[in-house]
């Protein structure tokens, strides 16, 4: 009983095939894809009432909030660092200079001016 049934479901898809295969191939007109879509435009809602683009206004707010905090963070460093004392410039190049003649260096240094005299 399954295999009459499972035949007849067979030679019905089968007759449907050649049917579709038979069927004359149709020209649509030069403006048919236009005239589409702009019913499909006039037909679907808004772009902000699909449901992939739902959130699209609350995750713009939250990204503009997360901007804002950034800059305002970035001020309230940018003023901190104003009201410490400033290192003077012969401080920041005596400091540079006691880093580079640090022992640890010392042999660094030696081998370099070694090699330019070399050369």
């Amino acid at each position: 009983m399954m295999q009459k049934r499972d035949k007849r479901i067979d030679d019905q898809v089968r007759t449907t095939l050649e049917i579709l295969d038979n069927l004359p191939q149709l020209e649509a007109h030069h403006l048919f894809r236009v005239h589409l879509m702009n019913r499909i435009e006039q037909n679907s809602p808004g772009m902000l009432h699909m449901p992939y683009m739902a959130g699209y206004g609350l995750k713009m707010a939250l990204m503009a909030l997360l901007v804002v905090i950034n800059i305002g963070t970035a001020f309230l460093f940018m003023q901190s660092g104003n009201d410490s004392a400033m290192i003077s410039e012969n401080d920041m190049l005596e400091r540079l200079n006691n880093e580079y003649s640090s022992p640890a260096l010392s042999y660094y240094l030696d081998e370099t001016q070694e090699d330019a005299a070399l050369e």
